[in-house]
C-alpha cells in the first residue's frame, strides 16, 4: 500500500524529531532517569510533531533494549509492533469523534486491566480538547490515580480549552511551530531521498506555504513531486499554490515603475485569476515591506534577523535603496488598515488601484507636479473663471519644502486611502462649487470618493481652510453632487442634490402642490445625510412613526 511522504518519513527516534529539542529533552531525559510520569499535555500547532513524539515516547518507556540516552532500539518485539500501530497495550484514541461520556467510562473499564505484553500501557489521546464536559469529568479521577505502570499523553492545539482541572494533573510540555531553516533541510532531505533534483528556491517556498507545519510542508512536496518530472522547481511550486506565492509578489514589487503602472495592475489581476486572494496577497505585501522597512531602518543586522532565503536576500539588497524608510512605513500602515477590510469583502479591483496609487507618488523616480493657482484679471468677474486648487501631493524630494504642502492634505495624512483616491485629481471652483475632477483612468479613485462619509470629510476639509462650498464629483460622464454643509444644516435652504431632482433630470419647482410634502421630504433627506456623513454604513431602510401607527390601526370587524 502507497504511504505518504509524511508517514513514510515520520521519526521513528527522538534524534530524528526535527524542530523540538526543548521538548524532545525533556522527554527523553525522564525515560533516561526513569522518571516517567503518569500523564503528560503536548500543546502545539497542527503538523509540528505531537503525536509522532508521543509514539516515540510510547517505544522509549516499552523498548527492551533502550540506550543511554533514552532512545528506543527500533528492533526488539515492543518497538516495531508500536511502530507497525498493531501493539495492543498502546492505545490511540482520537478525542473529536470519542467525545462523549460512555466512551470515556469505557476507557476507564480497561484502564485497571494488566498490559499483554509490554511494561506499560499508554493511551494517546489526541485532540483532547474536543472532549465533553461530562467526558473530562470522567478522565479526572483517573487521571488523578491512575493504575501502576498507566501513561497518559494528551495532545492537543488549543490548550485553553483543557479544563485547569486537567491541565493540571499533567506535565505539560508545549511544541512550537518549526523554524524555516529546520523546515527546509527536512524538506531537501526527503526530496533528496525520493531521488529528486532540487531548487534551493523551490524548497523555501514549500516552507514559506506550510507555514510551521512539516506535515503540511511534506504534503505539499508531494503534490509538487507529481507535476515535476524529475526536478523540483519553483515554477511547479507556484503553479501548484497558485497566484500570490511569496517569490511572485517579490518579483512584481521589484519590477514596479510608475511608467509600467499598468502593466502592475494588469499582474495583481492575474494573480488573482489563478486563485490568489485579497487576504494572501495583502499579507504578502506586507511581509515583504516589513522586511525592506527594517533592512531600511538597521541595515545588515536586521537583515540577519530576517534569516531570510539565499534568493530574497538579493531581492532586498536590490530593492531597499529604491525607496526611503518613509515610504515602507506607510506602505506597511496601509496593508495594515486594509486587512480588517478584506474579511469583510474588499473587491479585488479596489485594492488594485489603491496599491498601485499608493505606490505611485512615493516613487523617488517621478515627481508628480502640483497645479499652480492661476492669476485672475481684476476686470473680469471671478466667479467665470474657474479657480485651481492644488491637490496632488509632492513626492520625497531633498530639495523639496514641506511648507508648501498643499493645506487640504494636512487634514488626511492619517488616511492613506483619501490620499491616494485624491491622488492626480484636480479641484476647480466656480460660483461656490468645488469640482473633483477625477482622470478617467482612475473609477476606483471615483467611487471612493462618491462615499457619503468621504464626500462629508472632503468637504468639511475645505471649509476648515475657508472654501466652503458644494461639492461635484466628476468621472467621464458620471456626476455626483453634494450640497454645501450649511444647507444641510439649515432648515431653511432646500437640499441640492441629485436625489432631489425629478425624473427627467429638471429640480422641483417651488410653489407647486406637493411643496409640503416636498419640503417634509428634503428634511427627511437632511437628516439621513447629517447621519450617513457621521457614520462608515449606509442607511438602509428608515420609517416615520406616523407609518408604524398607522399599520398598529388595524380594524376589527
Amino acid at each position: 500500500m502507497y504511504l505518504s511522504l509524511y508517514r513514510r518519513y515520520r521519526p521513528q527516534s527522538f534524534g530524528d524529531v526535527t524542530g523540538q529539542d526543548r521538548a524532545v529533552s525533556v522527554i527523553s531525559q525522564a525515560v533516561k532517569k526513569g522518571n516517567v510520569g503518569h500523564a503528560y499535555l503536548f500543546s502545539g500547532p497542527r503538523g509540528c510533531g505531537k503525536t509522532t513524539v508521543a509514539r516515540i515516547f510510547a517505544k522509549a518507556v516499552n523498548c527492551e533494549n533502550p540506550s543511554e540516552d533514552g532512545e528506543p532500539c527500533n528492533v526488539c518485539k515492543s518497538c516495531v509492533s508500536i511502530t507497525e500501530g498493531n501493539c495492543l497495550d498502546v492505545v490511540e484514541i482520537d478525542g473529536a469523534s470519542n467525545n462523549r461520556v460512555d466512551e470515556i467510562r469505557d476507557l476507564k473499564s480497561h484502564v485497571g486491566l494488566a498490559s499483554f505484553s509490554c511494561p506499560w500501557k499508554v493511551y494517546i489521546v489526541d485532540e483532547v480538547h474536543m472532549l465533553s464536559i461530562g467526558a473530562f469529568n470522567a478522565l479526572l479521577k483517573t487521571l488523578e490515580e491512575p493504575p501502576e505502570s498507566v501513561l497518559f499523553i494528551l495532545a492537543t492545539t488549543e490548550p485553553f480549552k483543557v479544563p485547569v482541572t486537567i491541565r493540571s494533573r499533567c506535565q505539560h510540555i508545549p511544541f512550537h511551530s518549526i523554524a524555516m531553516e529546520d523546515m527546509v533541510e527536512r524538506i531537501r532531505l526527503v526530496a533528496t531521498s525520493e531521488g529528486l533534483d532540487c531548487q534551493d528556491e523551490a524548497v523555501w517556498e514549500i516552507a514559506r506555504q506550510a507555514d510551521g507545519g512539516l506535515r503540511d510542508g511534506l504534503s505539499l512536496l508531494e503534490q509538487a513531486m507529481a507535476l515535476s518530472k524529475g526536478e523540483l522547481s519553483l515554477a511547479s511550486v507556484e503553479k501548484l499554490t497558485g497566484g500570490g506565492s511569496h517569490g511572485e509578489l517579490c518579483r512584481w514589487v521589484k519590477g514596479f515603475s510608475p511608467e509600467m503602472g499598468s502593466e502592475s495592475l494588469v499582474a495583481l489581476d492575474d494573480m488573482f485569476l489563478r486563485g490568489a486572494s485579497v487576504e494572501r496577497v495583502l499579507s504578502g505585501l506586507y511581509r515583504i515591506f516589513r522586511d525592506l522597512w527594517i533592512v531600511s531602518r538597521w541595515g545588515d543586522k536586521g537583515l540577519g534577523a530576517l534569516n531570510p532565503s539565499p534568493w530574497e536576500k538579493d531581492f532586498i539588497k536590490e530593492t531597499v535603496s529604491r525607496w526611503d524608510e518613509g515610504f515602507f512605513r506607510n506602505m506597511m500602515d496601509l496593508c495594515g488598515s486594509l486587512i480588517p477590510q478584506c474579511r469583510r469583502g474588499l473587491r479585488k479591483d479596489v485594492f488594485s488601484g489603491m496599491m498601485v496609487s499608493a505606490m505611485i507618488p512615493s516613487s523617488p523616480q517621478r515627481k508628480v507636479p502640483t497645479a499652480e493657482v492661476p492669476k485672475v484679471d481684476d476686470k473680469k468677474d471671478v466667479h467665470t473663471k474657474p479657480e485651481v486648487l492644488p491637490v496632488s501631493v509632492p513626492v520625497a524630494d531633498p530639495e523639496w519644502d514641506p511648507s508648501k504642502t498643499p493645506p487640504l492634505f494636512s487634514h488626511f495624512g492619517d488616511i492613506p486611502h483619501i490620499v491616494s483616491a485624491l491622488a492626480f485629481c484636480s479641484i476647480s471652483r466656480e460660483n461656490s462649487i468645488y469640482t473633483v475632477n477625477v482622470p478617467d483612468d482612475r473609477p476606483y479613485s471615483f467611487e471612493m470618493l462618491s462615499g457619503d462619509r468621504t464626500a462629508y470629510m472632503l468637504q468639511s476639509a475645505l471649509a476648515d481652510e475657508g472654501w466652503e462650498g458644494a461639492l461635484s464629483l466628476v468621472w467621464r460622464d458620471r456626476v455626483r453632487n453634494f450640497p454645501s454643509l450649511s444647507s444641510i444644516n439649515s432648515p431653511d435652504l432646500p437640499v441640492s442634490t441629485v436625489d432631489d431632482q425629478n425624473s427627467d433630470g429638471a429640480p422641483h419647482e417651488e410653489g407647486s402642490e406637493e411643496e409640503g410634502p416636498i419640503q417634509e421630504e428634503r428634511g427627511v433627506l437632511r437628516a439621513l445625510k447629517m447621519v450617513r456623513s457621521q457614520v462608515s454604513g449606509e442607511v438602509l431602510y428608515f420609517r416615520k412613526d406616523e407609518e408604524a401607527d398607522r399599520e398598529d390601526d388595524v380594524e376589527v370587524e
